[in-house]
């Protein structure tokens, strides 16, 4: 991708999701992960209608399965969708309901979600303008997100996000006393 070689990318993300289907079937929930590849670098270039097309099949496909966690997991990537296109409102929704999906989940899994929650809320207080509640929220998830053992590239990701909008924070802060 740094080499700008998207529709390269993008074919290769088509045909990953292809070979996909074709060896697990369309009713397998691994089948959502390559969807949910597609649909993120679809959404990351701009074109959110064809990737919220690709995030909308994983929920119904999700659905009819009975798969509750996979579901979840398509309706944090869905509400993600949303704060990237601007859609602040409908990501909160989305957000919402993946948390009510999880009342009855394992501690665990419960907690590994949670910090997932809790990061796409600090996304939301950020393009909200509100930095410091980013932090808050932030901090929050990546604490949830050690106690879980949660994915340490996510991890190092939302580190960088904390940083910058810490940075911001400070910032509007050094302003406000100007």
């Amino acid at each position: 991708i740094a080499a700008g070689k998207y529709p390269l990318v993008e074919a290769r993300l088509a045909e990953a999701l292809g070979i996909a289907r074709a060896y697990h079937g369309e009713d397998n929930p691994e089948l959502a992960a390559y969807r949910s590849m597609l649909a993120d670098f679809l959404d990351r270039r701009g074109r959110h209608g064809e990737a919220e097309a690709l995030y909308r099949t994983n929920l119904a496909g999700l659905a009819v399965g009975g798969r509750k966690y996979f579901q979840v997991s398509s309706l944090l990537d869905l509400a993600s969708h949303f704060v990237r296109s601007g859609q602040l409102a409908r990501a909160r929704e989305e957000l919402a309901r993946a948390r009510a999906s999880l009342m009855d989940a394992p501690a665990e899994t419960a907690l590994r979600w949670q910090a997932r929650g809790d990061m796409l809320e600090a996304q939301l207080a950020m393009a909200a303008g509100n930095p410091k509640q980013a932090v808050v929220l932030g901090t929050r998830g990546l604490a949830a997100d050690q106690k879980s053992g949660g994915p340490q590239l996510e991890l190092f990701g939302f580190q960088l996000f904390l940083l910058a909008a810490n940075l911001e924070f400070f910032q509007l802060g050094q302003i406000a006393q100007a």
